[in-house]
């Protein structure tokens, strides 16, 4: 699949990601308002919306653009491929999580570093030092800590988009590797099966 052909994919499939998107608010909001039920949401809503949030939801993208699947069947079949490895599921969203916070937080923090021995006046505080960021029709600061966060965002971002296809990937073959196999094999051209 080349480049152009995944972004003629995506447009495609956008309005289905937006519209499960907008059919998943009502569940969302459930799940946050399950946390704040006495006794047993404050017993079970952090673990349940954890799950919710940080395995559950983030699979329905590659659900929809793979599998195209839309509304509540979404969450459905996130849940249908993690119950089974549901401590892999949790374990592989930690350690991404992990993993997102140290490639986010190590170069602000050596940013912050380096402007604080620049600009050393006794204060710790990056929005200290603030730099017209000259765009048209834009007038604001913007400090050294918002340009780090903004080009890290756009890297780390598709790094974790494509984790999180990966994984989408792995649960579908340990899940159902036959049935995977089966796939790709009728999807081989003939010439490749000799």
């Amino acid at each position: 699949v080349s480049f152009a052909a995944a972004y003629k994919r995506l447009l495609v499939r956008w309005w289905a990601i937006v519209l499960t998107g907008l059919t998943l608010i009502p569940t969302t909001l459930l799940m946050v308002a399950w946390y704040f039920i006495p006794c047993i949401g404050s017993l079970s809503g952090l673990g349940l919306n954890a799950f919710y949030f940080g395995v559950l939801l983030p699979l329905s993208v590659p659900i929809v653009m793979i599998e195209q699947q839309r509304g509540l069947a979404v969450l459905r079949r996130a849940w249908d491929l993690t119950r089974v490895h549901f401590w892999a599921s949790v374990g592989f969203t930690l350690y991404l999580l992990l993993f997102l916070f140290c490639v986010w937080a190590g170069p602000r923090i050596l940013v912050q570093i380096v402007f604080n021995s620049i600009f050393d006046n006794g204060t710790t505080n990056l929005y200290f030092y603030q730099f017209f960021l000259p765009l048209p029709g834009f007038q604001g600061y913007l400090t050294p800590n918002d340009l780090v966060n903004m080009i890290f965002n756009i890297l780390i971002w598709p790094v974790a988009m494509i984790a999180l296809t990966l994984r989408y990937v792995d649960l579908r073959v340990r899940s159902e590797g036959l049935d995977l196999f089966l796939w790709a094999d009728a999807q081989l051209p003939d010439v490749l099966r000799a």
